[in-house]
């Protein structure tokens, strides 16, 4: 019986690191998804000064923190399977679009831009666009972790209940 961590419980480690996962992958692709003007132009600034791909590395955030609050490691080990079965080959697809789009500029955003973690310290102010959010259709991932999060609560209660916990 797989009952979920329990996400407010300070002492629930798991619990707490997870829901603190979700809501971290949620403000990165939120800001990632308020300044990336996607086949317009080249994404350098904001989150795209710390990392090329913070859409996924947010998505690969709130993936790992659904799976430490149901902490399932076949779970765990499932998510990082399909990263690099799906993510990786997506990545060097979506790097040889930008660099034929772009090659000038992606050269040097991708030389001084790490692939998942910064090179260095940028500069990551933006201009965040609310509209550009809802452009990027965004508001999905973020009503689907608010909805998963307290339903997953829920289902803690209730195996609690139902399990004698």
């Amino acid at each position: 019986h797989l009952i979920p961590r329990d996400v407010l419980n300070p002492a629930d480690y798991l619990g707490m690191g997870g829901m603190f996962l979700v809501l971290g992958g949620i403000f990165i692709r939120s800001w990632a998804a308020g300044v990336v003007k996607k086949g317009k132009e080249l994404a350098t600034s904001g989150p795209y000064s710390l990392t090329r791909h913070p859409l996924y590395m947010g998505s690969l955030a709130i993936a790992l923190g659904f799976c430490f609050i149901l902490w399932d490691g076949e779970s765990i080990f499932a998510i990082l399977f399909l990263v690099v079965l799906i993510y990786i080959p997506k990545i060097i697809d979506e790097e040889k679009v930008l660099g034929g789009r772009f090659p000038s500029e992606f050269a040097e955003f991708k030389s001084r831009t790490g692939l998942f973690f910064p090179k260095t310290i940028p500069d990551m102010r933006s201009n965040w666009s609310l509209a550009q959010w809802w452009r990027n259709r965004e508001y999905q991932a973020l009503l689907v972790s608010l909805i998963g999060l307290p339903f997953l609560k829920w289902v803690h209660e209730l195996g609690k209940k139902f399990h004698g916990m």
